[in-house]
């Protein structure tokens, strides 16, 4: 459902342009398995890439082939999963994860290429995120105070260009 580098590193090569036949849902608004169940199109899923935990981890290991893998990257949901020991082990599935302290011991060029996939992901599919404001980095207390208003919905972005 989503690349993944068997280096442990989470993140997709620079944009969907390189791998366009990879499926890549967003999980923001009703109807989002329906979508996800269509992008996959009966195939099999051997990586699921999930930066969201709580029930889409679920729903996301539910899709998996026998013997594939739910990439975990991100906990925005504090939600339980509802995955148990013993799904892992009656479909011969797996469960991985990579955190950002991880993520921040890879070697410079990776974390480059990481860095620049986001921004490309951001510039060339604004479908998968919904973007809740955009700051300069001089505007930083405002970003800052943006992204802790209680109940905001989306990303807030800090960019170097007006």
């Amino acid at each position: 459902m989503a690349p993944g580098r068997t280096d442990r590193s989470c993140t997709p090569p620079p944009g969907p342009r390189r791998w366009p036949q990879v499926p890549v849902v967003t999980t923001s608004g009703d109807g989002w398995t329906e979508r996800l169940d269509e992008a996959i199109g009966g195939r099999p899923v051997r990586v699921a890439l999930d930066p969201v935990g709580g029930p889409v981890s679920r729903a996301m290991f539910d899709r998996l082939s026998e013997g594939g893998t739910l990439l975990s990257c991100g906990r925005l949901d504090p939600r339980p999963s509802g995955v148990e020991p013993f799904d892992l082990v009656r479909r011969q599935r797996m469960a991985a994860g990579v955190s950002i302290e991880q993520w921040a011991r890879l070697d410079d060029a990776t974390r480059a290429d990481d860095a620049a996939c986001a921004l490309d992901l951001v510039a060339t599919r604004p479908d998968l995120a919904e973007i809740a404001g955009r700051y300069d980095l001089a505007e930083y207390p405002a970003a800052l105070a943006h992204a802790q208003r209680p109940g905001r919905t989306g990303t807030v972005l800090l960019t170097n260009r007006p």
